[in-house]
């Protein structure tokens, strides 16, 4: 008896491991050529590239020898495609838990002149769900002939998707377009995009020469989508997002854009006529009909460097071809813990509007999310730091607290831009900090120009204040004895648990005053201590 039972205990267990076989997630290997036997068990083995294109090797539900839910297909090597052509779409979905994932070997490559345009790209998918893009340790996609000085001037994109449920991560794109500064040719060129794609996250990408770094479209109910941790260099947009559709209103939800570190280099796409206009991140939808992003949430972000070089486009009019290291057009949001730090010794590479825009313009709804710029650190050469415009007579209100405003070249109208505020008993500007070099009437209510004290007297910053030596270290966190240390209010109860952590995710006291900035001073060694690390 105990045999029988022995052996009927045995046929259940190999049985369920042979069903558990079965389904298990498999592994395809495609390259430039066929490899080897040619059956994609290994990149020595690999498939014709073109093999993951074709929809018959795909399944769902998931059958042997095709790519299914749980799958993953490998890049093998250094694929190189026609110009204008595209390297792989993605044919099926995979499944909640189980994604379909495409992985970058080491050193892996998907390279064309230039790849197809905005609309497919060199990686496409549309009409599916659950993906991953991996790159891997170094996988790069690129353009090797596309640029000014090049043999093409076309639009281009690396990866374009629509397909929700998705993410995009460890990616290289690099060269989509080299520019030379101060020309005409308006080629548009993408890293990453995304269109209407709910419950999408962008993180860990490397980004340089393309127009756009990454867009992060939206239609009528996109939701929760996330693009963090990404480095950008010589993009002219570093993350653009907007409403597909101009003549729809259309509502989002849950964006978060944070912790990206974009740096200079937009001034490659100076040109004489204004064609572009760059920005760190860019975040606006058509003034009519009015659309909207509700909990949109801009923070942790490290925008510096060189933006601006056209001398000859400043002397003819004053101005440059940045609009706003943060700029919000039609949109409000809440702006919180950015660093943005530009050459301030560099009057090309100061913005046409502000170093950050938190509200939206004149249109405003009465429904939109209040504009929220708490916690940024701004050292910059001239210009308004910021912009907190709500229209009058609307239940819309600006809040502005705890930020740090370095001007080092103060030509009387830096500082703060309250437009309309002046008229708007219930918007609420305080704890700021000021340090402006050469001039004291750098506070802008409607069209006058004010002293600080003048200003406070309009009832905004009351316990704001200036100071000469803010006392920061070279990532402008406050060190020992810095007049920022305990200088702001609380925030906890405005409930954006983002916020209550710093931007190198120290957390913040929940009773006792915050620190001014981006930065909350840790003690004993005024520089930043990193949490220890946690969910090993």
């Amino acid at each position: 008896m105990s045999n029988k039972k022995t052996i009927f205990l045995a046929m259940i267990f190999f049985g369920l491991f042979g069903m558990a076989k079965a389904s298990y997630a498999a592994d395809f290997y495609v390259a430039q050529a066929a490899a080897g036997s040619g059956n994609g068990t290994s990149c020595a083995n690999a498939y014709v590239y073109t093999w993951f294109n074709n929809s018959g090797n795909w399944a769902n539900p998931k059958i042997s020898g095709k790519i299914g839910p749980g799958d993953m297909v490998h890049i093998c090597g250094t694929i190189t495609g026609s110009a204008g052509g595209n390297a792989l779409t993605f044919q099926g979905s995979g499944s909640s838990g189980s994604p379909i994932t495409l992985k970058f070997e080491t050193d892996a490559v998907l390279t064309a002149p230039y790849w197809s345009s905005t609309t497919s790209g060199a990686i496409y998918c549309s009409g599916q769900s659950y993906i991953t893009i991996d790159g891997g340790t170094n996988g790069t996609i690129e353009n090797s002939a596309d640029g000014t000085a090049l043999q093409y001037q076309h639009d281009s994109a690396a990866i374009v998707t629509s397909c929700p449920n998705s993410e995009i991560k460890n990616v290289n794109i690099q060269n989509m377009y080299i520019r030379t500064e101060d020309t005409e040719d308006i080629a548009d060129t993408i890293g990453i995009s995304t269109a209407g794609a709910s419950n999408t996250r962008i993180d860990n990408n490397t980004l340089s020469h393309t127009r756009i770094g990454i867009a992060a479209s939206y239609s009528n109910g996109t939701t929760n989508v996330e693009v963090d941790h990404n480095t950008e260099t010589y993009v002219e947009h570093g993350i653009s997002v907007g409403n597909l559709d101009q003549f729809a209103a259309d509502y989002a939800n849950n964006y978060k854009i944070h912790d990206n570190d974009i740096g200079g280099g937009a001034y490659l796409w100076d040109s004489p006529s204004n064609a572009w206009h760059h920005d760190g991140i860019h975040c606006w939808n058509q003034s009519s009909p009015y659309s909207q992003i509700s909990n949109l949430w801009i923070y942790n972000n490290y925008i510096h460097g060189k933006w601006g070089n056209d001398q000859a486009y400043y002397n003819s009019t004053g101005g440059t071809h940045i609009t706003a290291p943060i700029f919000l057009e039609h949109l409000t949001a809440s702006v919180f813990n950015n660093v943005i730090d530009f050459d301030t010794s560099n009057a090309l590479s100061v913005p046409d509007d502000t170093w950050v825009s938190a509200g939206g313009g004149v249109n405003i709804p009465a429904t939109a999310d209040p504009p929220r710029l708490y916690n940024n650190t701004m050292r910059v050469y001239a210009g308004y730091c910021w912009l907190a415009d709500t229209p009058n007579g609307t239940s819309v209100h600006s809040y502005v607290a705890n930020n740090l405003c370095i001007i080092a070249n103060s030509t009387g109208t830096g500082g703060i831009v309250a437009t309309d505020m002046v008229n708007d008993s219930g918007s609420s500007v305080d704890y700021d900090v000021y340090s402006f070099a050469g001039e004291s009437n750098c506070f802008s209510v409607g069209s006058n120009v004010n002293s600080l004290s003048a200003f406070q007297g309009y009832g905004y910053d009351i316990h704001g204040f200036s100071t000469s030596s803010p006392d920061l270290n070279t990532i402008l966190a406050p060190l020992s004895g810095s007049p920022l240390i305990a200088a702001g209010a609380n925030l906890t109860s405005t409930g954006i648990t983002a916020l209550d952590s710093d931007k190198s995710g120290a957390a913040r006291p929940a009773t006792g005053a915050w620190d001014i900035g981006a930065y909350q001073y840790q003690s004993g060694s005024g520089t930043i201590v990193p949490n220890s690390p946690t969910g090993l």
